[in-house]
């Protein structure tokens, strides 16, 4: 018999979070987590980790629905021209293409889904320049590592240091170019998953636990 064990310590988990590291797990949404050995009052979500330990988190930040987004959007412009194009090829071809665009100052803040600032969402600083569909992706993707990097600073104001970037989640493993702009906001060497179902494999290394 054991205690519940949530999805997202499961993730954890599975995805083998360490202590002094800080976890970036971006899926549908994204979310930022670090280890605490003991319990305390902090300006973001505590949550039991098991064996005594717990999780200092951020949650429900933006993450590859997004990015579906904005690919659904560039699909229905190719249909419309009588040519549709399915979103796995579109996110493709932005990948492919990203070379070319990192060199725009425009600045995109991803909170389409967030009700309590979806009016501050959009792209800013959209110089002539900017409208290629790869500028774009790119700007958008650097907002969402962005929002992760901020979301940290409640978490870095209790822990002591972080020594490497533990990556997660599909739209990491995925998108060599969102974890390209994740990894620049941090500069810390970077432990990516290799697992395809971290929060299944944390519940299975809880089931053989307690047996």
């Amino acid at each position: 018999m054991s205690v519940a064990c949530g999805d997202f310590q499961a993730a954890l988990l599975g995805a083998g979070l360490m202590p002094n590291e800080l976890s970036i797990n971006v899926g549908t949404g994204a979310q930022v987590a670090t280890m605490s050995d003991h319990f305390r009052v902090a300006t973001c979500e505590l949550r039991p980790f098991g064996g005594g330990d717990y999780v200092l988190c951020k949650t429900g930040l933006p993450g590859g629905r997004c990015i579906e987004l904005f690919a659904k959007f560039l699909g229905e412009a190719t249909q419309l021209c009588g040519v549709p194009v399915d979103t796995t090829a579109i996110l493709a071809a932005l990948e492919a293409a990203s070379g070319s665009a990192d060199q725009s100052t425009m600045e995109c803040l991803p909170f389409f889904y967030d009700a309590d600032r979806v009016a501050d969402a959009g792209f800013r600083g959209v110089a002539a320049h900017d409208f290629r569909p790869q500028v774009l992706y790119q700007s958008l993707l650097r907002g969402i590592a962005k929002s992760c990097a901020e979301a940290s600073l409640d978490l870095a104001a209790h822990v002591a240091t972080w020594n490497a970037l533990r990556l997660s989640g599909g739209a990491l493993r995925r998108g060599a170019g969102l974890s390209r702009h994740v990894v620049a906001q941090f500069g810390l060497p970077v432990r990516l998953s290799t697992v395809d179902e971290e929060a299944a494999l944390g519940a299975c290394i809880v089931a053989m636990a307690t047996l």
